[in-house]
Parts: structure tokens; sequence; C-alpha cells
């Protein structure tokens, strides 16, 4: 039986507190909602806002600041790179709402890079204009100048907390069961609540994400009955393995950097088929960092996979990329700047790459699907709304560089906006029975389960099976070990020795449920389609261009397709 020891009353639960959470609590206090922030860690140091994952970040709008790019060919960049599974009301929202949104940013103190009299701006992966607004540190400076415009409110935040589930009765959610880092339960009832939780990049062993972003968003929200979509399309990308932990930036290939085995052998032209070159795998991998299978770009990915399954990888599990000569006469002026940016940030961590190898590996980064959300961030559940990654319908089978940071900004705003007008005159409530089974499996005592093992298993599997390259034989074993551990974790537990344990089982159980969603739409969609690529349907296919959704029905995974035009 859960022990309720604290017990809060609200307009506006806010779960997440990173940019997209931050922002959202701004908006619902500004329209007069009593709010109330939960945030697994520290707030300003919780979340992928707060990682400086690499040395900068891009935050897309088309404001008229170079070239001839527009709103509505913003919006036709992001139906071109979602490849048909995205939601085209949302997405035209996103490009409408860009420009005042990255203007309003700046009027409040966030440190835009200049060139000059103007914004240093580069084309983004998938996108055909420079409207990409770059920011040094990565997208953290967004997330200090709005912590520090949230603690002069009234927002409470509750820092430290783990969601154990919402309280969802009749379709509509009351609220949500938190835990603290003692084990204390606390109850949060709500007029309505905006999930901002992050992605699931900790599903993966080599990730680019901070520990605490597991996937908890994804299965909170199918636990509440809400729908789940595009959960297949996901970012992996190539990152930094050694001597640093970095996202490699998609502009470096221009570069024309070399590619070696742990024998120093060029390896990438023996995995080509004929008539390509390396050159033109690099070409069209400038243009996006995240994998995909649109394009010849795919063919390094693949290749370096094939490398390290052979055992050629170097002493951290990766190869290795060589920029000590490279002829930076060949690139514009505008990248010559960004290379010297990037030299900087690595030789501040240590790191010399005109002198040193650098070791390369896939990692898992963001997903691109999530709650199925309308342009206010409202989901399938009345009253419970989704921003951030863990909302889907701005993207699809690939998501343009740029996009995710301001999504959290204009889908932040609206959703906190449209939650406080939705909680008026509402107050939150629960039975005792739905609080009782959200920890079914989450026991107290000595089950039989190591909460940190089964992570390092469900990562293991998720990277064997999932990451990159994919194949029915994979996905059905991954699925039916994931299954596996389902079963045992209800029928035999979790060892719990300390409040600690319980945190982590939490994010065991979310990270199984998302995963499992995850396997089961690869292996539903056989074909290759962006992000998704199966090595035994390498084609895309017309009648799969479609949005696959699922949903909890009596406690089984259920899943239906949505047409797109």
């Amino acid at each position: 039986m859960i022990q309720i020891e604290q017990t809060f009353t609200t307009d506006v639960l806010v779960i997440g507190g990173g940019g997209a959470g931050v922002r959202a609590a701004l908006e619902a206090e500004a329209k007069g909602a009593k709010t109330i922030l939960a945030t697994k860690g520290k707030l300003g140091d919780s979340g992928t806002t707060a990682f400086e994952v690499a040395e900068t970040a891009g935050y897309n709008a088309a404001d008229g600041c170079i070239g001839t790019d527009s709103p509505d060919q913003h919006y036709q960049d992001i139906m071109k790179a979602a490849l048909g599974t995205c939601d085209p009301e949302v997405a035209r929202v996103l490009t409408e709402e860009a420009p005042e949104s990255l203007a309003e940013l700046e009027s409040w103190g966030v440190p835009f890079e200049k060139k000059g009299d103007r914004h240093l701006v580069v084309e983004g992966c998938f996108g055909s204009q420079p409207r990409m607004h770059i920011i040094k540190r990565h997208s953290k400076p967004i997330l200090e100048v709005l912590v520090e415009r949230l603690k002069s409110t009234s927002v409470q935040v509750l820092e430290e907390v783990i969601v154990v589930d919402l309280v969802v009765e009749g379709n509509t959610c009351y609220g949500a069961l938190l835990m603290d880092y003692t084990g204390k339960f606390i109850l949060v009832r709500a007029g309505a609540v905006i999930l901002a939780t992050g992605g699931g990049g900790q599903l993966f062993k080599l990730n680019l994400n901070p520990k605490d972003v597991t996937a908890d968003g994804y299965a909170i929200g199918l636990r509440a009955g809400a729908e789940i979509i595009n959960m297949e399309f996901m970012q992996a990308g190539l990152g930094l393995v050694h001597p640093l932990s970095n996202i490699l930036n998609c502009w470096v290939w221009y570069l024309r950097p070399r590619l070696l085995n742990n024998r120093g052998e060029e390896f990438l032209a023996k995995y080509l088929p004929s008539g390509v070159e390396p050159l033109d795998c690099m070409n069209d991998k400038a243009h996006h960092f995240p994998f995909s299978s649109r394009d010849l770009s795919k063919y390094i990915e693949t290749a370096i996979i094939k490398e390290i399954n052979l055992g050629n990888y170097g002493p951290h599990g990766g190869v290795y990329i060589d920029f000590r000569k490279i002829d930076l006469s060949k690139v514009s002026s505008d990248f010559q700047t960004m290379w010297q940016t990037t030299k900087s940030w690595y030789k501040k961590l240590g790191v010399d790459p005109d002198e040193e190898l650098l070791e390369v590996a896939p990692f898992g980064h963001a997903i691109n699907g999530g709650l199925r959300v309308g342009p206010n961030g409202e989901s399938t559940v009345e009253n419970l709304f989704a921003v951030g990654e863990v909302a889907g319908g701005p993207h699809g089978a690939d998501r343009l560089g740029g996009n995710m940071i301001l999504c959290c900004q204009v889908f932040g705003k609206r959703a906190g906006r449209a939650a406080a007008e939705a909680s008026a005159g509402k107050q939150g409530r629960t039975s005792a029975g739905s609080l009782n089974s959200t920890i079914k499996g989450i026991n107290e005592g000595q089950g039989r389960l190591n909460p940190m093992q089964v992570k390092k298993e469900i990562q293991d599997l998720m990277s064997a099976n999932y990451l990159v390259v994919r194949n029915a034989q994979g996905l059905e074993a991954l699925i039916k070990k994931l299954q596996g551990i389902v079963v045992q974790m209800e029928t035999e537990g979790f060892q719990i020795t300390s409040p600690a344990d319980k945190v982590q089982a939490l994010e065991c159980r979310n990270m199984l449920d998302t995963a499992t969603m995850m396997g089961k739409a690869a292996l539903l969609r056989e074909e290759s389609r962006g992000s998704h690529y199966r090595e035994d349907f390498p084609d895309t296919k017309p009648e799969f261009k479609k949005i696959l959704s699922f949903q909890l029905f009596e406690q089984k995974l259920i899943h239906k397709t949505i047409q797109t035009n």
C-alpha cells in the first residue's frame, strides 16, 4: 500500500525542469494559474537542456537574417524530412511562431552568436536554407535565462522527485504521484498536467544524454492511456568516444576527415556499392548529424558498425576519425569559423584534433516520436499536455537540426497557456486503487532483480538490436527478452534496499515499457524510412506512408495506423 506523506493541490503541474518545462511553467503562471514544477534533479542542472553535449546548438527560425528563407520554406523542409509521418498543423504552428520565439529569447538575454552585424546562421540537418542560429555551450544558455526568470515568479519547484505515475480516471488526468529521493510519496492534485520529461537516451549503452533521461514520459503517458506515435523514428548519430564524449557535428564532414580502423586502414570504400565514392557519402553526411536511410550518408554509420563488429575498433570501442591533414581552403568562411569554435571547445577539454586521432562510434540520441499532441501540446488524454522531446507530432522519420530546442520554446509557451485555461475551476481527485496499482513490481524488500544490472541489460539489448541497423530476427529477440524481464519484474520484484534502488527500479520500468513499444513499432514498419533502417527491408514503400500509434487497452499494447497526406 502507498503511504502518501505530502499532498499538494495546484492548477497546473509541470513535470520536467528543462527548457520545455520551465518555459511552460512561466507561461502558466503568467496566465494566472497556480503552478508547481517538479524536476528529477536540481533546477537549472537537470535534463538534456542543461547538458553541454556539444560546443554549440542551433535554433531554427526563418527570420530573414540571411538568404530568401521563409516560414513556409521552413515548413516545407519539415514535411520533406518527415516523409509523411508528422502532423502538418503542428509543424505549421512551429514554423510560423519560430521568428517571434527567437526574438523573445534574445530580448531576455540569450546570447546567440553574431558574425559582424548579423547572427551566425548555418544550414541545419535536413534543411534547405541557412536558418539555424548558433548558440555556444549547446542549449544551456537558454535554460539559464529561463530559470532566472522563473525565480522571480510564484512557481513552486519540487526538486529531486521522480514521477511514479499520472492519476487518470475516465480518460481525464487529475494529477500525479511523485516520489522524492528519500522514498517519500507525494501526491499532487492538479487541474492540468504538462509532461516535459525529455527523451530516452539512457536506453542505449552509448548515448548523448545525461543519466536522468530514462524514457520516463513515454511510459508514463502510455500507462495513462495516451496515444504514442512515431516511436520507431529515433536519432542515432556519430559521437566522440575518446578522448572526450561529444556530438560530432555534421558539418565537419565538409572537412573531408579520414576514417581509420585500429590498423590505421581507411575502410569506408570497401563497404560502398559500385559507383559510390567516400566523398559522395561525406557530402551527404555534411547535411545532417543523425543517421538516415534517405541518402548515401547511411554507408558511413553502417560501415563503422560493421568494422566494429569485426573487432577492428580502438581501445574505447570506436573507430578513428582523423582531422590532422584537413584543407580549410575548401570550405566557406562560416564553416572555418565553426571549426575554430569546435577546436577551441576540444582544446578547452584537453584535446587537440590537429595533433591526435579521435575515436568515434554511433550513439543513441533523441526520439522523434512521443505522445500524440495537437498545436497546443494537448494529448489524447483530457487535461494532459506534452512538450519537448516527449511530444510526438512536430517531427517524423527525420527531424530538422535546430528544431527540437525551438519546439521546447514554442510549444512550452503554448502548452503553458492552454493548461492554465484548461485547469480553471478544476480540482484533482484520486482513488486509492488507482494509486496502489502504479507500483506493481516495485516491491519493498529483497526481490531477485538488481535494478542497475537490469538497466545495463536493456542498454545492451537496445544497442545490439535497435541502434542504426535493424532486422526482424534482432527485433523479435529484443521484444522477447524485454517481455521476459517485465515478467520477472512483476513476479520476483527488484532488490530494494534503499530509496535510491527504488528510483532506479522506477526508471527500469519506464525503460522497459518504452523499449518494448519502440521494438514493436520498428518490427511493424517493414521498410526503411528516414531514421528507421531495416536491412531486411532496405527500400521505402509508399504503403507505409503513415503514422504508427500505440495505446494500452486492458493492459495490452495495441496499435493502429494514422493515414497522412
